[in-house]
């Protein structure tokens, strides 16, 4: 009987987060679709959207002392990835990756509570710093058309993995793979794009979401509505180096 009331106290929570789930991966691919369908400053809007929901929750995802060091550095490094990007400079956009560790450095340096969880804050802080980096790259993407058709097929592979990965069964990953498989060969089919980029798309979408939703369903650690929110900003930002790379690789 106790454990039935256990079940029951968790199981609405459980609904809850995967309804929350599906409906922002599901927000998530239908920002990329309009991105690759509209106009090139739409794409640096977009990303400076999603940019915002990572970083407003980071310092919780990754459980640093000083979140608000964590947030100041990650909107920094956001805008300047998107200011580059907007203006087509992928030699800024170095640049500015350079720069990101000296100023999470400088933050460090700047805290009053100096040493306190150091080596977690840096390497998280660097990370989502990354991260912001990453989703500035879904902008050079979208600048071609080459990019754009696959920036189409993410949106609707981000689409399908986002729902299927919302089923409490064993075997979600795997269901995930296979939807999202037949998902991106589909539309690269529809867009005209080689079989080997659809199916490099479906394996990096289903293995980004695949460690996001094992990093938010640690019931040890439970995350606030804002760190679900940045967490599942994580996968889409981290798939804009595909994005980029795919689009180069492409001719």
């Amino acid at each position: 009987m106790r454990q039935f009331t256990q079940r029951a106290r968790i199981m609405p929570m459980t609904t809850k987060v995967t309804v929350t789930s599906v409906i922002q991966g599901i927000v998530i691919a239908g920002i990329l679709l309009f991105a690759a369908l509209a106009s090139s400053w739409f794409a640096v809007v977009a990303m400076a959207m999603i940019g915002v929901a990572l970083m407003t929750g980071w310092g919780e995802v990754i459980r640093v002392a000083n979140r608000a060091s964590a947030r100041g550095v990650i909107t920094a490094v956001l805008l300047a990835a998107l200011g580059a990007a907007n203006w087509r400079s992928f030699a800024t956009t170095i640049f500015v990756s350079a720069l990101s560790m000296i100023a999470v450095f400088v933050a460090e340096m700047l805290r009053r509570d100096t040493g306190v969880d150091l080596i977690n804050q840096v390497s998280g802080v660097y990370l989502g710093s990354f991260l912001a980096i990453s989703s500035s790259l879904w902008v050079y993407a979208l600048a071609g058309v080459v990019g754009q058709k696959i920036v189409t097929c993410m949106a609707v592979v981000v689409a399908v993995v986002a729902v299927i990965e919302s089923f409490q069964v064993h075997t979600v990953h795997v269901l995930a793979l296979i939807n999202a498989l037949v998902a991106a060969l589909l539309v690269a089919w529809l867009v005209d794009i080689p079989i080997w980029s659809a199916i490099a798309i479906a394996v990096a979408v289903t293995l980004t979401y695949a460690v996001t939703i094992e990093s938010r369903d640690r019931p040890e650690e439970p995350l606030s509505s804002i760190g679900r929110i940045s967490l599942l900003a994580v996968p889409v930002c981290a798939l804009g180096v595909i994005a980029f790379v795919l689009s180069l690789a492409i001719v």
